[in-house]
């Protein structure tokens, strides 16, 4: 087999390494993070500087990411885009020490009374600074790869020409795209973790892969969304927010309302990992951390 077989693999490179380093950065954040709290807060893993922290990193990770989406769209299309994003939301899956990263989630929780209030300002408050801080962090690694990699070369310069909002059907029906897929998800989520949690990034992707085929602009998490785009040309603050934010917002709690009324669960927390059955153990102590 010639190495030349694999030729159409080579636009993937830069990017699989931009995804390597960034979820090792996280990870040694992460125990950066730890060790720093272990020293200086008592029952660490049981204080909100523990889940802001978390919430920090994991935001900051998964936006950071979306910024190298693009270099994986040029170069394969929707495709590729969806594999990527399914891997990414299960790496995410495995290592996000059950950070929220989108703001739907926190915000349900806090509303029904299954957040304090204090817990969901904190994961809130540590996604802004989180979103804020993933395209500095994205564009300092591909200035610091330039010389290494062409595209990130052609990704860094082309930041000055900036980004314009292009869709491919009416903005009203990007709108009901917004809300519909939220609700797919809120209310999807919960019955595929019990096939297996591994159906979630796989049905998530495919409705992006979905979005960007049809609609033209994938979004469906106002976190993600907000840091990578806000800085775009060709929608106001006040469309954009009613689009990426009130859309699967209003979405989201649409499909919390069907799912609760379906299954009498309605205001039970909803985790963004699911938990594993401890009915095996039942012997074991129930630790519940105080920010729960």
């Amino acid at each position: 087999m010639d190495f030349e077989d694999f030729e159409w693999l080579r636009p993937a490179v830069a990017p699989f390494f931009f995804y390597v380093f960034a979820f090792a950065s996280a990870e040694i954040a992460r125990r950066i993070s730890d060790w720093v709290l272990q020293r200086t807060v008592r029952n660490y893993q049981d204080s909100y500087q523990y889940l802001f922290m978390n919430e920090l990193i994991g935001t900051a990770l998964m936006c950071g990411c979306v910024w190298e989406n693009g270099l994986i769209v040029q170069a394969f299309g929707w495709k590729g885009f969806g594999i990527t994003v399914a891997a990414l939301l299960t790496g995410n899956m495995l290592w996000n020490r059950r950070a929220c990263v989108s703001p739907l989630m926190p915000i349900e929780n806090g509303l029904y009374g299954s957040y304090s209030p204090k817990k969901t300002i904190t994961i809130l408050t540590a996604q802004l600074l989180g979103g804020i801080a993933a395209p500095i962090l994205a564009h300092g690694v591909w200035w610091h790869t330039r010389s290494y990699s062409i595209a990130h070369r052609q990704a860094h310069f082309n930041l000055r020409d900036g980004c314009e909002f292009s869709y491919k059907t009416d903005f009203v029906y990007a709108c009901l795209w917004e809300f519909v897929g939220a609700f797919l998800i809120r209310a999807g989520a919960p019955i595929l973790s019990r096939i297996s949690p591994f159906t979630i990034p796989v049905f998530i992707a495919s409705l992006l892969s979905a979005a960007m085929v049809y609609v033209g602009i994938p979004g469906l998490n106002p976190t993600v969304v907000t840091s990578r785009l806000w800085h775009c040309r060709g929608l106001s603050a006040n469309w954009f927010f009613l689009l990426y934010w009130f859309c699967p917002l209003f979405g989201w709690f649409f499909g919390a309302e069907v799912y609760g009324f379906c299954t009498n669960k309605r205001g039970r927390p909803i985790e963004a990992t699911p938990k594993k059955d401890q009915s095996k153990d039942k012997n074991k102590p129930n630790k519940k951390r105080k920010y729960y």
